[in-house]
């Protein structure tokens, strides 16, 4: 009776099999990642529904730097940084009540009273007594293009061009006769255009 020869081509070594199960489990891990990381941007997104505006998002991410995430679980970030769900609301709180016109002083008092952890700072280094609202300052600019002359936006409430007589110049202008709570919007409007130019309409 004739045997049959096993063919060394028909198995695999040891070595294969290893590295077969390496690949398929570092495919797996992959697979598992970019599905938490998606679930995670989900819910995120369900929680937090971001402006189109940049200059409300700058706004936003300013108020929530003052303030340290406090649910406990987060290592020192600022709620401007944490991706936790609690710093999500704070920061969603923030935006929707800039767009419905509170200043930044009512949304600090806020925030402070129900969730605390506002960051220490001497009091000239927080910028929220201004009396207008985040809603009003970006109505007031958005009446002239940037006064540098070298960035070229049309829209002053969307620059953040650090040039001479630019964007955050014109900002910290607008934001020094706010604070001096006597002007109006339309007032604050006719300071710009006197030491600046630039009035679209």
């Amino acid at each position: 009776m004739q045997r049959k020869l096993s063919s060394p081509g028909n198995k695999m070594s040891p070595a294969i099999i290893t590295l077969i199960i390496i690949v398929s489990t570092v495919v797996f891990v992959s697979f598992l990642y970019i599905f938490r990381q998606s679930l995670i941007s989900r819910q995120a997104a369900a929680i937090e529904a971001r402006s189109d505006n940049p200059v409300v998002e700058a706004e936003v991410s300013k108020l929530a730097s003052e303030f340290m995430c406090t649910c406990g679980t987060c290592s020192n970030e600022t709620l401007d940084r944490c991706v936790c769900e609690n710093a999500q609301k704070a920061r969603q709180f923030i935006r929707t009540s800039i767009l419905s016109g509170q200043t930044n002083a009512q949304i600090v008092a806020s925030i402070e009273s129900s969730l605390g952890g506002r960051i220490e700072r001497p009091a000239e280094a927080i910028d929220t007594e201004h009396t207008l609202s985040a809603a009003e300052r970006i109505e007031v600019l958005s009446h002239f293009r940037c006064p540098c002359g070298k960035c070229g936006m049309e829209n002053l409430a969307e620059c953040e061009c650090g040039h001479p007589r630019g964007g955050q110049e014109v900002r910290g202008f607008l934001d020094r006769k706010s604070s001096e709570k006597q002007y109006s919007s339309s007032q604050l409007v006719a300071e710009i255009e006197k030491a600046y130019g630039g009035k679209r309409f």
